[in-house]
């Protein structure tokens, strides 16, 4: 059974919004894409982008898929569950459900719980039951994969300076030093390749010369790509987009948390913005767009919006 946080490419790992955690296969000191957690109970007004918002509850159903757990008072845990036994979770209260219908349910301590799919409306308060629950409905999880945003030289990958393919470390030090940098992490070649790895760092500017820079630092291949925006530039959009998802506005464009909480990262691989809530409506990706520009800060809806695009 899951017993961990929502992850970031199929199902995240959540964590705390204003932390962050590393990657499979990136250096400590490298910068890389982190999971994130939450969850407000909102007030409900007409929005300023999008279709009318007559409530989250009255005109669009909803899909659960996770764990619910009943200790008094049925809730689903849309933000991941605690590792104890029995298990816990901050949620959004349940109406509807009946434990009979689950006979794959599991028990201690006097509290209830199961893997379910649920189908119901939400009303900013609670989730109710629009058809009876079923079994987990797990899709096939996409894997993960690093990205090399660099052409393969000719010859291959190879260790250039032997006495400095351990300057990884300085290499790394000094990218993130620069105003144009975005972000940096490895890149595992095949088993059979001539070396193990290529050190990939991205920049808005002046490739060459940051090229130049860290070849005389690192002798071992490195693969130096351009990017749109900064890591400075998209924290400072960040803390913008942070301030923005609690507000009224942003709730009335159809932007639903749980107790105030959401998570968010910075994806260094696409140089974007991600946010996770526990709902959003269908105009709501255009509002924060309209807010921040197409294709800044993507919005991730942990309850799975059913019958609309």
């Amino acid at each position: 059974m899951r017993r961990t946080f929502i992850a970031l490419v199929a199902l995240m790992a959540f964590a705390s919004s204003c932390s962050d955690g590393p990657v499979t296969g990136v250096a400590p000191n490298e910068t890389a894409a982190t999971t994130p957690p939450h969850l407000t109970t909102p007030t409900t007004t007409q929005p300023d982008f999008g279709e009318p918002n007559l409530g989250p509850s009255t005109v669009t159903e909803w899909q659960f898929v996770g764990t619910v757990i009943d200790d008094g008072q049925p809730v689903i845990c849309p933000g991941g569950v605690m590792a104890s036994l029995p298990p816990q979770c901050e949620g959004v209260p349940v109406v509807g459900l009946d434990w009979l219908d689950i006979d794959w349910a599991e028990t201690a301590g006097g509290v209830r719980w199961a893997d379910l799919t649920l189908f119901g409306t939400y009303d900013g308060e609670r989730f109710e039951l629009t058809r009876p629950p079923e079994p987990p409905l797990r899709g096939e999880e996409t894997p993960f994969t690093v990205p090399l945003p660099c052409d393969e030289p000719e010859g291959g990958w190879q260790i250039i300076n032997a006495a400095t393919a351990d300057n990884d470390g300085a290499a790394v030090g000094y990218a993130q030093a620069q105003p144009e940098f975005m972000g940096n992490w490895t890149y595992r070649l095949p088993a059979d390749a001539s070396v193990y790895s290529v050190k990939v760092f991205t920049f808005t500017a002046k490739l060459e010369q940051h090229q130049q820079a860290i070849g005389d630092i690192y002798g071992g291949p490195i693969c130096v790509s351009l990017v749109r925006r900064s890591l400075a530039e998209l924290e400072a959009i960040r803390s913008r987009v942070k301030e923005a998802i609690v507000s009224p506005e942003a709730n009335a464009a159809g932007i639903y948390l749980m107790n105030g909480q959401y998570g968010d990262t910075i994806d260094v691989f696409t140089g974007g913005i991600e946010f996770y809530v526990l709902a959003a409506e269908a105009g709501a990706q255009g509002w924060l767009d309209a807010q921040f520009g197409q294709g800044v800060v993507g919005l991730h809806s942990l309850l799975t919006r059913i019958g609309q695009p």
